[in-house]
């Protein structure tokens, strides 16, 4: 039986673990009304900056100066490493395949140039609207509606830096027409999955990965059973597996305490799969992080032991589970980036995602600011989604 998935309301920070001034009172921006700060690095050991909530929205605020090494700063606090970073690494693993030397030798000298070039633009210091410190965050409508009424009243708040929108959609089409209208850029961010119900239902990897589930015998635990801290622990030990030993570095250092708090706020319901051991024990062996706004369900969070025997097929059986849970609960499930051509086998289909920036307001950055936007806009309007699964999207 699926775990019960509830409609999150925007969390506030934990009582008491917000920064405070002098007098106690939450710390504040430049002309901000009253807004609650948690610093991320207790949350995302390699993201330096403060999550603020502010006007019933999430929104991360970098640190100035950094803290973390520039190769490890995770992309939920630095644009930077989310758009620049993140490509020119995953490039640089994948071009020795299919590149001779010399060609990968100019290919990457061009690259480390153009990431440099991008470093001097607005993307490191870019403040997030909106954003949890999740690779997709989901918005309800009114969450949605906020940001298109206070937009310019959010850039108030930080004046002299530039700020972003990230994970803009085809359904987001009012949000981003709006945006614009206010000073806002699209720029092509990534290729997303949703699930084509029809086409997965239909699509003979599913079955065959829906059969293997069934013949597994992996048991399913719940969210209530994460409230072990144990199990916890061995959730970020093979989300670690997943995403940083394998994909990075850049990608988020989650610590056990972020993982009670999106739990307890609502941010995200954990499912896992566990193996029968000798003596009646179970252990983990695969989970993923359910967060859900309205109808959809995204999965920003998911690890697997890397270590079994492939015949076992852990990953295909923890995206059969989250398939047949969207099926089976009618959600539209945005499956997020990476991963393209398993996730196209399995009845998903591309969507280009969009960042939104807009430069500062004032000060000496406004106008060096807008000129990299307008640059970026100029060089990537050719780049849609087949684009970029040619690039291995």
């Amino acid at each position: 039986m699926s775990p019960p998935v509830v409609t999150h309301p925007l969390p506030a920070p934990p009582v008491g673990s917000g920064s405070t001034g002098s007098s106690g009172s939450p710390a504040r921006p430049p002309q901000a009304a009253a807004v609650s700060t948690q610093a991320l690095a207790s949350w995302v050991r390699n993201a330096d900056a403060e999550l603020c909530f502010t006007q019933g929205l999430p929104c991360i605020v970098p640190q100035r100066p950094a803290q973390v090494p520039l190769a490890q700063r995770s992309w939920v606090s630095c644009l930077w490493s989310a758009s620049v970073g993140y490509a020119v690494d995953e490039w640089a693993g994948r071009a020795p395949e299919r590149m001779g030397a010399l060609r990968l030798a100019a290919g990457y000298t061009a690259l480390h140039g153009l990431a440099q070039l991008a470093w001097l633009g607005p993307w490191a210091r870019a403040v997030q609207l909106g954003s949890l410190p999740l690779s997709t965050t989901l918005r309800s409508r009114s969450q949605r509606d906020t940001l298109r009424r206070s937009a310019d009243t959010l850039r108030a708040q930080w004046p002299r830096q530039p700020v972003a929108v990230r994970n803009i959609d085809a359904a987001d089409e009012d949000l981003r027409i709006t945006l614009q209208a206010q000073g806002f850029t699209a720029l092509p961010a990534r290729v997303v999955y949703w699930l084509d119900a029809p086409r997965a239902a239909r699509a003979s990897h599913t079955k065959r990965d829906l059969g293997l589930l069934r013949k597994g015998g992996l048991i399913e635990l719940p969210d209530a059973a994460f409230d072990s801290a144990a199990l916890i622990d061995q959730a970020l030990a093979l989300y670690t597996q997943v995403y940083r030993a394998k994909h990075g570095p850049r990608n988020p250092d989650y610590t056990a305490h972020f993982l009670r708090w999106a739990r307890a706020a609502g941010v995200l319901q954990l499912v896992g799969l566990a193996q029968p051991e000798a003596g009646g024990e179970l252990r983990l062996v695969a989970f993923a992080a359910l967060h859900r706004a309205g109808d959809v369900l995204s999965v920003p969070l998911l690890g697997y032991d890397t270590t079994a025997d492939a015949r076992q097929g852990l990953y295909r059986q923890l995206v059969a589970w989250l398939i047949h849970h969207a099926l089976t609960q009618e959600l539209r499930f945005n499956f997020s980036s990476g991963a393209g051509d398993f996730k196209r086998k399995r009845g998903f289909a591309p969507h280009l995602e969009h960042t939104l920036i807009a430069p500062p307001l004032r000060g000496w950055a406004y106008a060096p600011d807008a000129t990299f936007i307008a640059l970026a806009a100029r060089t990537s309007r050719h780049l849609d989604a087949a684009a970029l699964m040619a690039l291995g999207a």
